[in-house]
């Protein structure tokens, strides 16, 4: 894991931001168009990830006369691949350096030209990462031959093979399928939104690579964070509320409509984080009267229902504990990657994953920061001193 210490020496202590930004894979280098402020988004969940870069330029006063935009910017069109790098200047063996590394890959989507006083133009463009391709279908067709969810998600994102820098997917004890998968109306996005839900999956693009994963995986062993310099604000929030007692799937077994596929399940099968308590073990109230029993009549083996279940119960108790970290600009790190915090006692001391990432860099007022969200299954309850 990167130490918190070690990421300030790394950086010279993230005195001076750097950006480098890539459109159509060529580095921006114009001296007279500035990249003033960039603003990235990363997370897990099913929105997509997304960037807005803001670029400025001054020219003569053309008040009065037509305006020609610099010739730089006819560089930047609709649909092409972008790509933000983040970092700080650093003192090497040759001199000072810009030291970044990439923090958002996908395609301008959106650009707005802004004239200010006749002599100043802002141009600021929004990226999104590959979703914006799956969006727009809408799709009728049957999974022929797809006998786990896995073979399922494979399939419908070789549509986009061209599009994004590899996959993984990963779903922890899937059954094999007894019967197909219907995509019913939904675009390839809202399909792969369902999917994820079913199976207790993130669905996210890192870097432009796809993942489908369980919640259960990190990606990598993420950072530490203590109280030092740079760490401007943590905020945790512990909360039972929406926690399940046991959450159960009935169905009726194919092969005899007289009997029922049933299975509950009644804890976590996270254990790569989340330290202290389950929610169930903190107070009584979370009785078997707080259960979710669901009926679906897609689930066509006992394996199914259980997978199923133990989806449901991971997907909620991740919300159990959810904390926020304002911090010196970190462009090191990944979404479903580890956080561990210490050094500030209980409840916020605890194992994390990641679950968003935001980075505000102001190159204009030198200020690079990192919003980092992320969420923990076990709770470590309050003790009589915060510090």
């Amino acid at each position: 894991m990167i130490k918190w210490t070690s990421h300030l020496q790394k950086y010279n202590d993230c005195a001076e931001p750097a950006a480098e930004i890539k459109i159509s894979d060529k580095k921006w280098e114009s001296e007279t168009v500035l990249i003033t402020n960039i603003e990235a988004s990363i997370s897990v969940g099913p929105e997509a990830s997304t960037c807005s870069v803001e670029f400025m330029t001054t020219l003569p006063d053309f008040r009065n006369k037509s305006l020609s935009l610099d010739g730089d910017l006819a560089k930047i069109k609709l649909g092409v691949e972008i790509e933000v790098s983040l970092g700080f200047f650093v003192d090497g063996t040759l001199g000072r350096k810009a030291e970044v590394t990439t923090v958002f890959v996908g395609y301008v989507c959106d650009i707005d030209v802004k004239v200010r006083e006749g002599e100043q133009v802002v141009l600021t463009v929004k990226g999104m990462d590959a979703k914006i391709w799956m969006m727009p279908s809408q799709i009728i067709d049957l999974k022929k031959g797809k006998t786990k969810i896995s073979d399922v998600v494979t399939d419908t994102v070789n549509n986009f093979i061209g599009k994004i820098k590899g996959k993984t997917i990963k779903i922890d004890g899937e059954p094999t399928l007894e019967r197909l998968i219907w995509q019913m109306n939904e675009s390839h996005y809202e399909f792969l939104c369902r999917l994820a839900e079913l199976s207790g999956c993130f669905f996210y693009i890192s870097l432009g690579k796809l993942y489908f994963t369980s919640v259960s995986e990190l990606q990598s062993n993420g950072v530490i964070l203590s109280p030092v310099k740079g760490v401007y604000e943590v905020d945790v929030t512990t909360s039972v509320w929406g926690q399940l007692k046991e959450a159960t799937h009935i169905s009726l077994d194919p092969k005899d409509f007289t009997k029922k596929i049933k299975s509950k399940v009644t804890s976590s099968s996270i254990t790569k984080y989340g330290d202290g308590k389950a929610p169930t073990s903190l107070t009584s109230n979370i009785s078997a009267s707080c259960a979710r029993s669901i009926v679906d009549y897609s689930i066509s083996s006992l394996a199914e229902a259980k997978f199923r279940s133990e989806a449901l119960f991971n997907r909620t108790v991740i919300d159990v504990v959810q904390g926020r970290f304002l911090v010196d600009g970190i462009p090191d790190i990944t979404v479903a990657s580890g956080l561990t915090v210490s050094g500030f006692g209980q409840p916020t001391d605890n194992s994390y994953i990641i679950t968003k990432i935001q980075h505000h860099c102001n190159i204009k007022d030198s200020d690079y920061t990192t919003e980092i969200e992320a969420n923990s299954s076990k709770i470590n309850p309050l003790t009589a001193s915060l510090i």
